[in-house]
């Protein structure tokens, strides 16, 4: 099952707009990135040509047209989860302070989008899709007495796609994209939490983004230099005023270091463990505290909630034969599609109650390449043993690895949760 992204309009019905909305958040954001940086480029060919020192680094903006490709190679080339190239982020602040912030500067929140989708893409490429009840319940479930070590994450990053979205100043955000990610993967402690939420004005932003980025790189070919600064320019004043009215990028997010809220109560503010970790922290209404607050309980009340499901619930794809082209089923290799997700499963409460067995080498079948969620299970022997408890944890790993070609990336799956 192949879902093309495109962007939904009020004339379909709501399967159709849920299904064209899974990850066209992520999507958007990506498109985002890319226009700005192709935007910074052009304008680094302006400084070029008039011969003036260029005040901009080289990364991310020149690099940004090869990262759709290094994504669609970076599932099973041998690096952590946590790595990404360096060509596709702002220069390190410690050896080059001054091109990081001007990097920083021009991409904003959008600077951590390539960083978080490569972590998403190497660890899980699942969204959870969670409908406005489920969504009530897990906000209505109490996580008193709840600390952070004792959280048990379902991938190391994973979105999650809200039919009821959250609200803040009049803007809803309906996508979050979590991850914990070993920043030393020798020290599992070092794993700093991020959230990042998407609005629906990233739709908005994303296609004006694409408009002056195709005005100046058609102006720059055409070595019209003062047209294309001008357009520069116009481009530059129309965003500082979108987010000035918006009071909001379309984007935001907050992160958490591990180490220093392990003992922390999760449902303590993000203001106050940001403050009482020693890290910097806006006050007033530029920095949504109570959005922060929302998504990082609905995050860790969906953590808890899948903790509860059986390990083995059938899996979100039908099984298919094994033939020497079956395991291109479900593959991507169009760079156009590295958000795109191949699979939809509905998570009922029929399943819930209903652990299959694995048949994975009974009968001609093989499982497609996928991302296995971390679960726990009975101690061995114990299997069979109803009332024995789940204390053996199982670590995410992506099933069939060697099956993945270069240049593939395993598809994805969509978790409809009712």
């Amino acid at each position: 099952m192949f879902f093309i992204f495109y962007k939904p309009t009020a004339n379909k019905d709501k399967e159709d707009l849920m299904k064209g909305q899974m990850a066209w958040r992520l999507e958007e954001a990506l498109r985002c990135w890319e226009d700005r940086c192709a935007i910074v480029t052009a304008r680094k060919a302006m400084y070029k040509a008039a011969r003036v020192r260029d005040p901009l680094p080289d990364s991310p903006f020149i690099h940004a047209p090869d990262f759709r490709r290094s994504l669609l190679a970076s599932s099973n080339n041998g690096k952590p989860s946590g790595w990404i190239d360096e060509r596709f982020i702002p220069p390190n602040p410690t050896t080059d302070a001054d091109g990081h912030e001007k990097a920083a500067q021009q991409l904003t929140c959008l600077s951590r989008i390539p960083y978080l989708l490569s972590v998403w893409t190497r660890s899980s490429r699942r969204v959870f899709h969670i409908t406005e009840e489920l969504t009530q319940l897990l906000t209505a479930t109490s996580l008193r007495g709840l600390c952070w070590d004792d959280v048990g994450w379902p991938f190391s990053a994973f979105a999650i796609a809200l039919d009821k979205p959250l609200i803040d100043r009049g803007i809803s955000y309906d996508c979050i994209l979590a991850s914990r990610i070993p920043l030393n993967t020798q020290d599992k402690d070092t794993s700093p939490v991020f959230i990042m939420l998407f609005s629906e004005l990233m739709g908005v932003y994303a296609h004006c983004h694409r408009q002056a980025r195709e005005t100046m790189e058609r102006l720059v070919r055409q070595q019209k230099w003062q047209k294309a600064n001008d357009a520069y320019r116009r481009w530059a004043c129309w965003w500082g005023d979108c987010c000035h009215k918006h009071n909001s990028e379309g984007v935001e997010s907050v992160g958490l270091p591990y180490e220093a809220i392990a003992e922390r109560n999760v449902t303590d503010h993000a203001f106050d463990m940001r403050t009482e970790a020693g890290l910097p922290t806006r006050t007033g209404e530029d920095e949504p505290w109570g959005l922060y607050d929302s998504a990082i309980r609905l995050v860790v009340n969906l953590c808890t909630y899948l903790e509860t499901l059986p390990p083995q619930i059938r899996l979100p794809f039908r099984r298919i034969p094994v033939q020497p082209h079956d395991g291109r089923r479900g593959c991507i290799t169009d760079s156009a599609m590295v958000c795109a997700v191949t699979a939809e499963h509905f998570l009922t409460a029929e399943e819930r109650r209903l652990v299959l067995t694995d048949r994975d080498k009974k009968g001609g079948y093989t499982l497609p390449i996928h991302w296995r969620r971390a679960h726990t299970r009975r101690e061995k022997g114990c299997g069979d043993d109803p009332t024995a408890p789940r204390t053996v944890k199982v670590r995410a790993t992506l099933v069939n690895r060697h099956m993945l070609r270069p240049g593939e990336l395993p598809g994805g799956t969509v978790a409809v949760l009712k």
